[in-house]
């Protein structure tokens, strides 16, 4: 149980982190850099926010109107439009607040620690995915290449919406 400096270079870390994640906590460029995450999204979330919804509710109702109006159209018509466009709002919505649940846990710097035998699968686009025990994560093709599957790692990580964000990790 060691820093490896392939592991840090791929995944981010060096071995400051990585003591510092053995004792429950993160370091000091650790808790830097999460704080520099908190403060963009914090600055600009609001702001996106509101103009996505004024505007997609804007919108919905030029188009909805629109097609009422229009010869041939409907208020049927433009309700099946405003509908479509409200659940394109919804989904927009979603991702606002998975990325605020992100931004939280990035605020919290809670590390949790998993060990285990590594997993490693592909998705369907080009990363995979990694699981050590109850931490599960992607990873791009350089940090797989890096790990050595079925040997027993130490992986370090914040809880996300998605899974895990690994913040160190080392070989058992």
């Amino acid at each position: 149980m060691a820093f490896d400096p392939r592991l840090g270079a791929r995944f981010f870390f060096d071995a400051d982190d990585l003591e510092a994640n053995n004792r429950g906590h993160v370091s000091a460029s650790q808790e830097q850099g999460f704080d520099q995450v908190v403060a963009y999204n914090r600055r600009r979330d609001p702001k996106v926010t509101a103009f996505l919804v004024i505007l997609f509710a804007g919108v919905i109702a030029l188009v909805a109107v629109g097609i009422a109006n229009t010869p041939g159209g409907s208020l049927a018509g433009g309700a099946v439009a405003a509908g479509i466009l409200a659940w394109i709002l919804a989904i927009i919505v979603f991702f606002r607040r998975r990325g605020r649940r992100l931004t939280t846990a990035f605020e919290q710097k809670r590390v949790l620690t998993a060990e285990g035998p590594l997993s490693i699968g592909s998705t369907m686009s080009d990363t995979w995915r990694a699981e050590i025990g109850p931490a599960r994560f992607g990873i791009e093709l350089d940090q797989a290449e890096a790990l050595e599957e079925g040997a027993s790692y130490r992986v370090h990580y914040l809880a996300a919406p998605d899974g895990a964000i690994p913040i160190s990790m080392e070989r058992t």
